[in-house]
């Protein structure tokens, strides 16, 4: 298992530095970016038809998955910098989701976005 790198432990430096370019890589390839590739592979989730209909059905132009940077902001109205998020469960008890989005709610706003969640 040694020899096939199974099981290995990398060090916080190491984990650093993989983070950093990837972070690198989104930012110069904001095409390329994972949520792009990969959010809707299964098609939007029923919450998102809802509230799309709803926004439609409103006449309120919006963006759906419109990018900011490395993050997809779900519906954006972007002339009045409002990002309206339909967030599932995972965004209140699945850490990895509660952290991403702690850093990514202050970013956001300190670029003058209001963030909207729908729980």
């Amino acid at each position: 298992m040694k020899e096939a790198g199974i099981g290995r432990t990398l060090t916080e430096e190491t984990k650093n530095k993989i983070r950093i370019g990837q972070l690198a890589h989104m930012e110069a390839h904001p095409d390329d970016v994972g949520w792009k590739r990969n959010h809707h592979a299964k098609g939007p989730s029923y919450p998102e038809i809802y509230w799309k209909t709803i926004l439609d059905n409103h006449n309120i132009s919006y963006e759906a998955e419109y990018g900011v940077g490395i993050y997809s902001l779900d519906f954006a109205l972007p002339d009045k910098m409002i990002d309206f998020e339909v967030d599932g469960e995972q965004h209140y008890n699945y850490q990895p989701t509660m952290d991403t989005d702690a850093r990514r709610t202050p970013h956001l706003e300190n670029l003058g976005w209001e963030i909207i969640r729908v729980r």
